[in-house]
């Protein structure tokens, strides 16, 4: 039997409110991979001797991902099958999960540099992704990060046919395009103001999401 898809679409959720939660402020446990007996064209009714699974984690503030391990290693311990035996083998260190207060002065600061140079205020995200330099640099440097986020959703990010347009590029490196950049008189004053800031204190921002219209859509 193969399965080529769901047989049905998933449960829709109660509301918008719902979904930003569980993509924003939720962990989760994934299975990327299951390997295990024969896979080849037509059918072997051997019992395999050997399983196994890949799995990964995003965390949520506040948890440690030793202890996220050690709990998913203990639970597959616990539930091992008498005359079966079990291999547990982590991948990497794992990242803890940052967040930064609203309230930060550098998240005004960053709001008015894009504020300046798109003409609109962008959006403050919690967003779920595998970044651990965050994290590093607020405990070894004790600073935070800023992350400009320049793509847009149907770039498929991390898919097979993930791709990033040139403007999505030149807006993250140099501004917004000529045809729609403001004045130069009204963007330079909020970069300035930014450079001068971070002499001082130490530069940071969360996720932040310029809303942008999808010329393709």
């Amino acid at each position: 039997m193969t399965l080529t898809g769901a047989s049905r679409s998933p449960d829709p959720l109660s509301s918008g409110a719902e979904l930003l939660r569980r993509q924003w402020l939720e962990p989760t446990l994934e299975l990327n991979g299951l390997t295990g007996g024969y896979g080849g064209p037509g059918t072997k009714t051997v019992i395999p001797g050997r399983s196994g699974a890949k799995i990964s984690c995003r965390l949520a503030a506040g948890q440690d991902p030793d202890r996220v391990f050690d709990s998913i290693r203990r639970h597959l311990e616990q539930h091992c099958p008498a005359g079966f035996g079990l291999e547990v083998e982590r991948h990497g260190r794992g990242s803890a999960a940052a967040t930064l207060p609203p309230d930060l002065p550098a998240l005004g600061v960053i709001e008015d540099v894009l504020d300046g140079l798109y003409g609109v205020r962008p959006l403050r995200v919690a967003m779920g992704a595998t970044i651990p330099i965050g994290d590093i640099f607020r405990r070894v440097l004790s600073i935070e990060t800023v992350f400009f986020s320049f793509s847009t959703a149907d770039e498929d990010f991390h898919g097979p046919n993930e791709f990033f347009r040139l403007q999505s590029f030149r807006d993250g490196t140099a501004g917004p395009s000529s045809s729609a950049s403001p004045p130069s008189s009204r963007s330079s004053a909020p970069a300035s103001k930014v450079m001068s800031w971070s002499r001082s204190q130490s530069l940071a921002a969360s996720w932040i999401t310029v809303p942008r219209p999808c010329p393709y859509r």
